[in-house]
């Protein structure tokens, strides 16, 4: 119900964000993993996330701060905000929610149990509505929650990564997406080379027929679908 999701995790430690986008990738979210508070607000504007993931202490700045940035942004003031900390402090928590965050897990952090609150605080905001379901552009409809791609009516038989690769393309139209980027966030950690997005791009082209050609190749930067 809750596949396609965009969640923004900030946290400055890498094994960590690595650990928590590959599961909620796997469980078919799609993860925004920003290490300080500049990428995290730059994500706010660009990426337009369902949901915040915020570690209290990220660096030597308080993650606390974010939630009185999110709370105070324009657009995105209403999504559903977890806070992550290392320490047990029952003060943290009512801090927390005083500040306007909607829960609080602490570290280590149980992977299935952080995805259980993650679509308890989604249900919770009513988030996830029927008109939400489709993306479209022209005459391609992406269904968020059957993951089913179709262009003039016929459904494309794309792999789940053929998918995700392709929603993001989609989703960020004449943005020119990173080939690193998008090997880290959507292949497996052992296979995870440009080489081998480069596989799964032109699998995607000829699977698209005539929109194959709106999937450009930026030269020494990465791929962008393509706006009339």
């Amino acid at each position: 119900m809750f596949n396609g999701k965009k969640v923004l995790l900030v946290d400055d430690e890498l094994e960590y964000q690595l650990e928590v986008s590959s599961y909620l990738v796997g469980r078919g979210f799609f993860v925004y993993p920003k290490k300080n508070k500049k990428e995290f607000l730059e994500s706010l504007d660009n990426d337009s996330p369902d949901i915040a993931l915020i570690d209290k202490q990220i660096g030597f700045e308080d993650g606390f701060d974010l939630i009185h940035e999110v709370r105070q942004h324009k657009e995105l003031k209403n999504i559903p905000i977890i806070v992550v900390t290392g320490s047990a402090d029952f003060e943290n928590k009512i801090e927390a929610i005083k500040l306007g965050a909607d829960d609080l897990v602490h570290k280590p952090v149980s992977l299935p149990d952080l995805e259980l609150k993650i679509i308890s605080c989604l249900r919770r905001a009513g988030s996830y509505h029927v008109s939400e379901q489709l993306l479209s552009f022209e005459d391609i409809v992406i269904n968020l929650r059957t993951h089913k791609v179709s262009i003039s009516g016929s459904e494309v038989d794309l792999t789940n990564t053929e998918y995700k690769i392709f929603f993001e393309l989609v989703a960020k139209k004449g943005e020119i997406l990173n080939r690193e980027q998008i090997a880290h966030r959507f292949l497996s950690l052992n296979n995870s080379s440009v080489r081998t997005l480069d596989v799964h791009i032109n699998s995607l082209r000829k699977k698209l027929g005539n929109h194959a050609e709106r999937i450009k190749t930026i030269r020494g930067r990465g791929y962008m679908f393509k706006a009339p």
